[in-house]
């Protein structure tokens, strides 16, 4: 058999990864909410936090 004769399957690979992908996301989501961890915890709340201040920061001159 010569190469290009050979049937091109690199495409269908593709396309059945993207299929498992999409199963693994809906499997996902049945299972439920998964643990969020808590050093991303509290990265957010001090983002939050940082934006807060600055905002007070920023408004603390004008009162007067």
């Amino acid at each position: 058999m010569c190469i290009r004769d050979r049937p091109q399957t690199g495409r269908v690979r593709g396309a059945m990864g993207a299929d498992r992908a999409v199963e693994a996301a809906k499997e996902a989501r049945l299972k439920g909410p998964h643990p969020f961890p808590l050093q991303r915890l509290l990265t957010c709340a001090a983002y939050l936090q940082s934006g807060r201040e600055a905002r007070e920061v920023g408004t603390a001159g004008d009162d007067g």
